[in-house]
């Protein structure tokens, strides 16, 4: 049914069809039922001709338009609620938020997890027998600190692609009490799939989470543990953008991006050797200073060529005491010793990008919702992650002009990849006909498919009833039917 061709018909054009019985041609009455997107037309003429009409097939008693609209919905990343409030505006016949919600709990989760389990172990087999490179991020499901849930995503970067992800819930267990405690319970649990998995994990590269650096110190030493250059470097050019607004640092706003580079600049080129990383690191304070020769350490002079006028930091000024302040800074100088030489996360924040589009920050979703969308986002991702650039009718290779925040009104240009493509939808909507074959009603599909979802946040603060509450409910401005004016 997904192949044919759909079309939106208005009622007065179809009823012209119903007008005349199509065996005896005479005059005949039509009753029409509605079914969600389904419309039964039955007809009756005096000669007692009956005629039955569906204006769309049935799946094992489920109408097929109601299926394939729920799968559409779901199935990019779309808001029920904005979809069906959309087509109720124009008068388009459609089934209840209720009804969706059957369809998605009954036959589209399902059928989401089966086609991800399935792609997930290909992915593993692949990697079975290599030395696997991973990088890991987490993702609050909202803003600021009070985030319900944690999503916590592998990305091999032999692949370039999501192998794993795990879901955390505030207060699920005794190990996540609060919010700021879910990243390093969700990252061990990814830790222990991958190695109960099979896979032969030499490096990891993450932000630099602190807890997380404490266990892969003391409990993973054979694993290589790298903090994400990305990430360091967002953290250096924050601080010297601070620091540029203090009075006579202005010209500290020439050297953000040029820091920014060095440190990418010194991971590729240390080959994980960190005592030449940090000594290459540490020359950016003579170099801002135009001394670009006899540097202490393994990297004695710089590798550039000469650089002509610059608007150097004089030693001794303010504007360079606050720029070695920010460089040099004990922690910063801790923590790129383990900065990654290749892995990053970047793609991990690509990933991320793609995950706004099927959950979005500002809508709550439920717990078996949430772990869907989180699905759905990795196949999408997984299939589009390897595309190539897109060339034009000539034979070029296109590019698009952007203009990223963090440079600040330059406009740089990045190659434009080819269109991306959806073969995931077809095997997600092959295994959703599938499901529905095997099991004809919602009570049957729900059986088959407990949920074993945490329970609501809610439920850990017992308190009182509903009718409790509106009883003793106050208002100092309303005095209508029961309220209370204060």
């Amino acid at each position: 049914p997904r192949d044919d061709r759909k079309f939106i018909v208005f009622e007065s054009s179809l009823k012209k069809l119903f007008k005349v019985c199509r065996t005896c041609y005479a005059p005949c009455k039509s009753v029409s039922r509605v079914s969600g997107t389904m419309l039964k037309v039955q007809t009756l003429c005096a000669k007692n001709h009956c005629l039955l009409w569906r204006s769309q097939p049935v799946m094992n008693g489920k109408a097929a338009g109601n299926v394939l609209m729920s799968a559409g919905i779901l199935f990019t990343g779309a808001s029920p609620t904005s979809v069906l409030r959309t087509l109720e505006h124009i008068n388009i016949q459609v089934f209840t938020l209720r009804t969706f919600h059957n369809y998605q709990r009954g036959y589209l989760l399902p059928a989401i997890n089966k086609i991800w389990r399935e792609q997930q172990e290909e992915l593993f087999l692949q990697l079975e027998g290599q030395e696997v490179d991973l990088a890991g991020d987490g993702r609050c499901d909202s803003p600021g600190f009070s985030a319900k849930y944690m999503t916590y995503s592998l990305h091999a970067a032999q692949l370039n692609k999501i192998i794993h992800f795990e879901q955390v819930q505030v207060g699920e267990c005794a190990a996540v009490k609060s919010s700021t405690s879910m990243e390093k319970h969700a990252f061990l649990k990814c830790l222990e799939k991958v190695k109960d998995r099979g896979l032969s994990v030499v490096s990891m590269t993450t932000d630099r989470h602190v807890q997380i650096a404490k266990h892969m110190r003391t409990e993973e030493p054979t694993i290589r543990h790298y903090f994400d250059g990305w990430h360091i470097s967002k953290g250096i050019k924050k601080k010297l953008a601070a620091q540029a607004k203090r009075a006579g640092c202005s010209v500290l706003d020439v050297w953000i991006q040029p820091a920014s580079n060095h440190l990418f600049w010194c991971a590729a080129l240390s080959d994980g050797n960190q005592e030449l990383l940090l000594d290459m690191w540490k020359s950016v304070q003579n170099h801002v200073a135009n001394k670009h020769t006899d540097h202490p350490g393994l990297y004695t002079h710089c590798a550039h060529e000469d650089l002509g006028e610059r608007e150097w930091l004089v030693p001794g000024t303010r504007a360079h005491d606050k720029f070695v302040e920010v460089t040099m800074a004990p922690r910063l100088l801790k923590d790129i010793r383990q900065l990654a030489p290749s892995t990053h996360t970047f793609s991990l924040e690509a990933f991320h990008s793609v995950l706004i589009g099927f959950a979005p920050k500002s809508v709550c979703f439920s717990s078996d919702g949430m772990r869907a969308r989180t699905q759905l986002a990795i196949l999408h991702f997984n299939e589009n992650a390897n595309r190539e650039q897109a060339v034009s009718a000539d034979g070029s290779l296109q590019f698009k002009i952007k203009h990223p925040k963090s440079r600040k009104g330059v406009k740089v240009v990045r190659p434009k990849q080819a269109d991306p493509t959806y073969n995931y939808v077809d095997l997600l909507l092959t295994e959703t006909e599938k499901c529905c074959k095997l099991w004809r009603s919602f009570r049957i599909a729900f059986a088959a498919n407990k949920s074993a979802a945490p329970p609501p946040m809610s439920h850990s603060f017992p308190g009182p009833s509903k009718a409790e509450l509106v009883a003793t409910r106050r208002s100092r401005f309303a005095t209508g039917s029961g309220r209370t004016s204060l």
